[in-house]
């Protein structure tokens, strides 16, 4: 009799441990729908990312002009860069 009775309630589950197993499925829930709206967003920024935002024509020598700025703006960022990675060297050194 009283293993019967210990078996009993072995196998009942007590009221906090239904509340979180009721928790866990909530958030089961909850997680398969983020789930879906996160792949929805991540399809919507990967169409986004294919699209061109703005397309401005210009003129052959205006494109030029571009090129040149651009180009002349990745020399000074190398620039920069170097001056940046030796006053790192020096402040590590000292």
């Amino acid at each position: 009799m009283a293993l019967h009775v210990s078996q009993e309630k072995a196998s009942k589950l007590s009221v906090a441990e239904e509340e979180y197993f009721t928790q866990l499925k909530s958030l089961n829930g909850r997680c398969g729908r983020w789930e879906v709206e996160l792949l929805e967003l991540i399809k919507g920024g990967e169409r986004m990312a294919g699209e061109k935002v703005a397309v401005v024509e210009l003129k052959e020598e205006h494109e030029d002009l571009c090129e040149n700025l651009l180009q002349g703006q990745g020399e000074m960022l190398l620039k920069c860069e170097g001056m940046l990675s030796t006053l790192k060297f020096l402040i590590n050194v000292e």
